[in-house]
This record gives structure tokens, C-alpha cells and sequence, in this order.
């Protein structure tokens, strides 16, 4: 996995998964695409998440993120996991992972084509809990839509910026490693730190 540095480092892995496996995570993704069907579950962003009480991808370790530049933590780091549903159309504004995750991957599963992570060259001071930047970025690159590939950052106040879209209903599986004690009280995400 070589580091890409443009805007900011971050790493792609293709095929991440063996075939098999793939194919296993997205009969778990169509369980989620009928659990949204049957009961239309969108968070207020918009778009369907639901947070896994298992570790349902152990193939994703800190580990994978240490050659990374990464912001000083605790290192008493847990790992969340969740699926996201992005309807057609959907656009999430550029921002930054909020404070208590470090690092962040992202694996990409339907459809065939889409649009992947935006990453942003943007100079805005870090804004907190997803909040947008105070500038225009300077320019955009997008990752490669495609199943199976995987996106891996570390989040850098003032540095990662990035968004998303949804050219078509889109469906990623999302996994964190965060830093317990940063991450706000009333959040859901409490309940399923593994």
C-alpha cells in the first residue's frame, strides 16, 4: 500500500478483500439495503447509517494506518463500524473527522460505479464535529469508486479535508479507531466501541 500525499497522504488498497469474503460483506450489505426498505431509518444527515455491535472486518487493524502522519492520542483506541446507505443525489459538505477519531477507512461495495471520497486541498482551520470550512478549496481529488477498494486516512486538524457524494444510491462499510473519551456523551457511537 503505497501513501498518496496529493492533497494530503491517504492510501487506496484494490481488492482489498478475497472474493469470497467480498461477496459475504455484500450479503450483509443487501440485509441492510432491506432492513432501510422496510423501515426508511435516515439519520438527520440524510442518509441511512447503523452501527455494528461485532467487528464484523477484523482484516482492518490500527496497524494499517502507522506509517501515516497522525496526530498525537491516548492510545487506549477502540474501533467502530458501521454501515452507510447514501441515497442518489446525496452530497455531504467537505469536513474534517471529528475530534475523537484518528484514523478512518473506508471500504467501497455497490454499486459498480459511483463516486468515491473527495478529498479537499482546502486551508481552513479545523472546524469541530464535521463542521464545514471557513474557505474554497484551492482543488479536489476524487478516489477511485470501485467494489471492493478500500480508502484509509488519519485525521489532521486542518489538513484532511474531504467529502462525499452519491451519483447513485451508494452503500460503504466504514470503520474508525477513535479515542473514547473525546467522542461527545449523547452520541450513539458510545454503544459500540469494540
Amino acid at each position: 500500500m503505497a501513501i498518496l500525499t496529493d492533497p494530503w497522504p491517504h492510501k487506496t488498497v484494490a481488492n482489498f478483500l478475497p472474493k469470497e469474503r467480498f461477496e459475504a460483506i455484500k450479503i450483509l450489505a443487501a440485509h441492510e439495503q432491506e432492513y432501510l426498505d422496510m423501515f426508511g431509518f435516515y439519520t438527520r444527515s440524510g442518509h441511512y447509517i447503523r452501527y455494528e455491535p461485532i467487528d464484523i472486518l477484523p482484516e482492518i487493524t490500527f496497524d494499517m494506518f502507522s506509517d501515516m502522519p497522525m496526530r498525537s492520542h491516548s492510545g487506549n483506541l477502540k474501533k467502530i463500524i458501521h454501515w452507510s446507505i447514501h441515497p442518489k443525489g446525496f452530497s455531504y459538505p467537505a469536513h474534517i473527522d471529528n475530534e475523537s477519531r484518528i484514523s478512518t477507512a473506508v471500504l467501497y461495495i455497490t454499486p459498480k460505479r459511483n463516486k468515491g471520497t473527495i478529498l479537499c486541498k482546502n486551508n481552513s482551520p479545523h472546524n469541530p464535529d464535521h463542521g464545514r470550512p471557513s474557505q474554497e478549496s484551492e482543488y479536489e481529488i476524487e478516489t477511485e469508486w470501485k467494489p471492493n477498494n478500500l480508502f484509509l486516512h488519519n485525521s489532521i486538524n486542518g489538513t484532511t479535508w474531504h467529502r462525499y457524494e452519491a451519483s447513485t444510491q451508494r452503500t460503504t462499510l466504514n470503520v474508525f479507531f477513535v479515542e473514547p473519551d473525546k467522542i461527545m456523551p449523547d452520541r450513539i457511537e458510545n454503544r459500540f466501541l469494540l
